[in-house]
């Protein structure tokens, strides 16, 4: 019988499937919002929503549970297969999103130290997780975190940016995955410190109601700011601030400029308190690899320009898209090497500690280009 596998997403804002064949092709694959986002666009708000009443931990897990499998059985009966053809599932995530799929006490997360039941990866039963959809002998794994804000996601992207692009190698190189969620890590010739900084939902829907995203705003921001009608402080030009401006088809006005500036100046401070935890600067780093579904989108001139990221960074960055995806279709091939992901040496700073973030925070709040 030939054998066939899904690796998975499952994202804040969205979740994507493959259907991966055992040579590693990729035969098919789905995009899909994550119904979850009901209960909180940002993960912090859904843990303070199952906070206030436990019961809405079985609702969002039955949600996405029930959407994977509508998206597993589309997937192979376009490429002409059933639910028996299935030996293997990775499904990586964010340590919130896993830890709901596992029903895992997720209310510990929501304060300080911010601490997490979920560890080390955890296979599960796919016959038991889907309903019997699958045989019981099919494995699901479900990647582990480092911590309750750098989860699966970002080891599952470094696993795939070790195998394809020597990171961790003797470089110093940055891994940034733009989402509802920023992560960062650093690698300092094999040291490697990361952070997580609250983006909200700036970057992946602050426009949704136009149906356009935050690389789009971005180009549409930084033509705004080149043409006089904003200016770096953030402030729309007297003329626009009642009505705000259109560009590129998107209307911007002050709340979705105090959107971005917030989710900019999370990523750029973000990076900076790494930077000065190793004594490096901008022009130190070698390599800057930008993950996420929006990054995959990102103009590097415009996130310059307004400040998102250093123009020491350019001609350094790579657009790498969703590496959480690619990372478990890479790791499908070595199921070894799923869980070595486990022991990867990883410092994780939380900057809500750290008051030199919080006084660059605010004076980052602005699109001076740094």
């Amino acid at each position: 019988m030939k054998k066939i596998r899904f690796a998975v997403d499952i994202g804040t804002t969205n979740i994507e499937l493959c259907l991966v064949d055992v040579n590693g092709l990729v035969l098919g694959n789905k995009t899909f919002p994550n119904r979850q986002s009901l209960y909180g666009s940002d993960v912090l708000n859904r843990i303070y929503t199952v906070t206030r009443d436990a019961s809405f931990l079985k609702v969002m897990k039955n949600m996405v549970i029930e959407d994977l499998k509508q998206y597993f059985l589309l997937l192979l009966e376009e490429n002409g297969y059933n639910p028996s053809n299935v030996d293997i599932i990775i499904i990586s995530g964010n340590t919130t999103m896993i830890s709901i799929l596992l029903s895992y006490d997720i209310t510990s997360m929501g304060y300080a130290p911010f601490s997490s039941v979920l560890g080390k990866s955890v296979y599960v039963d796919a016959g038991i997780m889907f309903d019997g959809m699958f045989c019981d002998n099919v494995k699901v794994l479900l990647t582990g975190c480092v911590s309750a804000f750098v989860g699966g996601d970002i080891l599952s992207g470094m696993y795939f940016l070790k195998k394809t692009h020597s990171f961790g190698d003797d470089t110093i190189s940055l891994f940034i995955d733009m989402g509802t969620n920023g992560e960062i890590v650093l690698c300092n010739r094999g040291i490697y410190i990361a952070t997580s900084t609250a983006c909200g939902p700036a970057f992946e829907g602050c426009t949704r109601k136009q149906h356009i995203y935050g690389a789009t705003v971005i180009d549409a921001l930084s033509m705004g700011i080149n043409s006089g009608k904003i200016d770096r402080k953030g402030i729309l030009d007297d003329d626009y601030i009642a009505s705000g401006i259109d560009i590129m088809d998107v209307h911007i006005d002050s709340n979705i400029i105090e959107q971005i500036l917030v989710a900019k100046s999370a990523i750029c401070t973000g990076v900076m308190s790494l930077l000065d935890m190793q004594c490096l600067t901008f022009s130190d780093i070698e390599k800057v690899y930008i993950a996420g579904g929006f990054g995959f989108y990102l103009n590097q001139e415009s996130a310059m320009n307004i400040g998102l990221l250093p123009q020491a960074f350019s001609g350094k960055m790579e657009i790498l898209g969703n590496t959480s995806l690619q990372g478990a279709v890479s790791l499908l091939d070595d199921l070894k090497e799923t869980l070595d992901i486990d022991t990867y040496s990883i410092s994780v700073i939380n900057l809500a500690n750290d008051d030199r973030f919080k006084e660059n925070l605010i004076e980052n709040m602005s699109f001076a280009r740094i």
